[in-house]
């Protein structure tokens, strides 16, 4: 048998791409959207459910890695 190259796949994240750029960033703004939303009187189980839904989807639809 001879040897077969095969194809390796690179995967890019919006992570990744923000870490290269300025590493943290990303968990940064999550915060500071969290705590100027708490500031607002907007409910902790409000956040919470709105960031697994928005994890969701962004899973599902590739979005986020």
């Amino acid at each position: 048998m001879h040897g077969r190259v095969v194809p390796t796949e690179t995967v890019t994240t919006l992570q990744g791409t923000l870490d290269a750029l300025l590493p943290g960033i990303a968990p940064l703004g999550l915060t500071l959207l969290c705590v100027w939303l708490l500031r607002k009187k907007v409910s902790p189980i409000t956040i919470i459910f709105g960031l697994f839904i928005v994890g969701t989807l962004g899973y599902v639809l590739g979005i986020l890695g």
